[in-house]
């Protein structure tokens, strides 16, 4: 069996960082994903949003936490996982979320003109560690590969 998914969407929250009794950093976020596509019906164009747990581990993690910030586009690459359990009122619960292997932090265009602002996030990104060319080439390409509306077959 193959088990590996890989999302493009724009973090919903600032990642919560924990750390297990053992010292390992755990990091969670969601990822709102949006999907546009035409209603055969109506020929309306439509969009639904898919929000998705992210659980990233270790190095990964704190990364996440140091850098992901809500609203900020992000690739993330992992294996999908599966819980459940059993409430406090007796209700099986289940829940997917995805484990992450690899987050990768796209660059989103400024949409507020505000040149105080911009001033401030190129000073941050200034300072901020400059990421494996590889990576970011990899990202590029994966979300240049991926379908635009036109190309959506419903």
């Amino acid at each position: 069996m193959f088990n590996h998914i890989t999302l493009v969407g724009n973090a919903t929250q600032d990642p919560e960082l924990k750390y297990s009794p053992s010292g390992t950093a755990i990091a969670k976020f969601n990822v709102a994903c949006n999907e546009y596509y035409n209603d055969k019906n109506t020929g309306e164009k439509r969009e639904d949003t898919l929000f998705i747990e992210i659980n990233c581990f270790g190095k990964t993690a704190e990364m996440a936490h140091q850098y992901i910030k809500r609203g900020m586009r992000v690739l993330v690459d992992g294996k999908l996982g599966f819980d459940q359990w059993v409430d406090n009122n007796g209700h099986k619960r289940s829940r997917h979320f995805v484990k992450a292997n690899k987050v990768v932090f796209l660059q989103r265009k400024n949409s507020n003109n505000n040149e105080e602002q911009t001033q401030q996030q190129q000073t941050q990104a200034q300072q901020q560690p400059r990421y494996d060319k590889s990576v970011y080439e990899e990202a590029k390409r994966i979300a240049d590969d991926l379908p635009n509306d036109e190309e959506i077959p419903f």
